[in-house]
Order: C-alpha cells, then sequence, then structure tokens
C-alpha cells in the first residue's frame, strides 16, 4: 500500500551515504510530478484525522498547478495539526513572511474545512526579503523570496476564494506590527522571516500576545541557507539567522524548541502537550542550531 514510500525511503537512505547521487532523481527525467501524486496518495492513507486527509487531497491537487506553496506535505500535515490544537484557544493566526501566499491559503482552506471562525494575517514585505543576515557565517539575504508581489498573492487569495479568511499585510515588521495589533491576541504564530532582524523582531512582539497554550512554529530554523562565499571570498556555509533569533529570546523563558515535522514551541510549557499523530518527515533537513 505505500510502496513509493518506502522505495522513496531506500533511495534517500544511498543518496545520504552516496553523495554522488542525485537527491531527487525523478527530476533529472522529469516525472517527479507525476510520482508526487501517487506518493500523496499513499501517504493519505496513512493518516488517520479525515480533515487532514482531505488537506492532504487538495495540496495534492494544487501543489504542482496553481498554489505556488513552499512546504512539504509533512510541514502542511503539521501546520493542520497545529491548528486543530489551538482550535479551542479562539485567538487568530499570523503568519510573519508569506512569500506567494501557499501556506496561508493551505491553512485557510484548513480553517474552512474545520468549521473556525478564526482568520489569518499574513504579513510580509511582498517584495521580499529587505536586510542582509546578521550574526551568522553567511550574512547574505536581501533579495531573497523577490519573485513576488502584494498583487500577486491577493490574486491568489481571491482565486482560492479565501478574502474571508485572509488579510494581507504590508510592509516591514519593524514598521507595520505594533501599529496594527498592539493589541491583538493569537493562537498560533507561523514565523518565516529567515535574517535574524526580522525573526527577532517578529517573536519579540508576537511571543507576548500569543496565549497561555498557543503555538508558535519555526519554517528556518535549523535550516542551512547553502554554501557561499563571503566579501573575503571564503567559502561559508550556515543557518537563517531566524535560528539565533530564536535561541536568542529564549536564553530566559521556560520554553524549547522542539523538533518534531516543524520546529515549534508552546507557550507556557517546557514539553509541550501537542501529540504528533500524522506521518513523519524521516529526512527532515531541521535540526538543532550548529555552524551559525
Amino acid at each position: 500500500m505505500t510502496f513509493l514510500l518506502n522505495l522513496e525511503k531506500k533511495y534517500q537512505r544511498l543518496a545520504n551515504r552516496f553523495k554522488i547521487l542525485p537527491h531527487s532523481p525523478l527530476s533529472k527525467i522529469g516525472i517527479s510530478k507525476l510520482v508526487d501524486k501517487h506518493r500523496l496518495n499513499e501517504l493519505t492513507q496513512l493518516v488517520s484525522d479525515p480533515d487532514i486527509k482531505k488537506a492532504v487531497k487538495f495540496y495534492n491537487d494544487h501543489h504542482h498547478k496553481d498554489l505556488y506553496d513552499t512546504e512539504t506535505v509533512y510541514n502542511i500535515m503539521f501546520l493542520c495539526q497545529c491548528i486543530k490544537q489551538t482550535e479551542n484557544l479562539q485567538s487568530d493566526i499570523i503568519e510573519l513572511g508569506t512569500y506567494k501566499g501557499g501556506s496561508a491559503i493551505m491553512m485557510a482552506w484548513f480553517l474552512k474545512q474545520i468549521n473556525s471562525n478564526r482568520k489569518i494575517f499574513a504579513c510580509d514585505t511582498f517584495e521580499g526579503v529587505p536586510d542582509h543576515d546578521d550574526f551568522v557565517k553567511d550574512k547574505k539575504g536581501k533579495g531573497a523570496c523577490s519573485d513576488t508581489s502584494f498583487d500577486f498573492v491577493l490574486r491568489q487569495v481571491e482565486k482560492f476564494q479565501m478574502t474571508d479568511k485572509i488579510e494581507l499585510v504590508k510592509g516591514r515588521f519593524q514598521d507595520l506590527l505594533d501599529k496594527k495589533f498592539n493589541d491583538s491576541k493569537f493562537s498560533l504564530v507561523f514565523m518565516d522571516s529567515q535574517i535574524y532582524s526580522s525573526a527577532k523582531f517578529g517573536i519579540e512582539f508576537t511571543f507576548p500576545r500569543l496565549v497561555n497554550d498557543g503555538i508558535m512554529v519555526f519554517q528556518n530554523y535549523g535550516i542551512k541557507k547553502g554554501a557561499s562565499v563571503n566579501d573575503d571570498g571564503h567559502l561559508v556555509d550556515s543557518q537563517w539567522g531566524e535560528t539565533i533569533a530564536v535561541e536568542d529570546f529564549l536564553t530566559d523563558k521556560i520554553e524549547d524548541v522542539r523538533i518534531d515535522s516543524m520546529p515549534y514551541l508552546q507557550k507556557g510549557k517546557k514539553n509541550p502537550t501537542l501529540i504528533n499523530k500524522i506521518p513523519k518527515n524521516e529526512f527532515s533537513k531541521y535540526c538543532k542550531p550548529e555552524g551559525i
């Protein structure tokens, strides 16, 4: 029943051992999209929650065609589970870093699926990463993810009929959050801020407004940028500044980052009560900080 998933696992183990092998050989021969659909169908059979099953199908139908999301299906399933976990907390959801809107649309679709009255505030410059990265070896960052725009994401939200669930908020976090959300409360914060300055401001602003038992998920915690050459001509490889911003903030807090399908914390708890019942990606790139 899960032939492709098992085959994929075996291949990835070989690819990790023999670096000469391509990470995704199916893309080389042009059948990755077809195989993705079959793999997602297999994955759906391993999910017990009927609402998350439907979310995987929605993802399957739109991921390669018109959703423009950057999440793996494992991440999407985990975000859906976090939404369910925090449904009783009532407060809205904020996304810090929206890019082309795929994740926001998936979360909004799931809110409708479970008949939630919550909404999502999707915050971004919609012009790319605004600054270079601080306090990491590889400081490059400015201009990344610039192949988007406010109008493009708005059209996506309208196309998927999510205008009642998603409010787009444009600007740098440092300029807009305190003006727009000073008196707000959140049940779920999805941090996709990449660089140190944006992540630092974002977590410092939203954490006090995250209700008790609320969940904060980190898209770029423990993720490496990939090797590049710095201004001195040296090859450097480091994690995104979001990682060190989170670690700095939590120095004097009881919360700690738990890495499951994605890195996350639960406010007021050192050990989160979230029990992940969905399949996990054993080849996830998330890891505890190293080589900052």
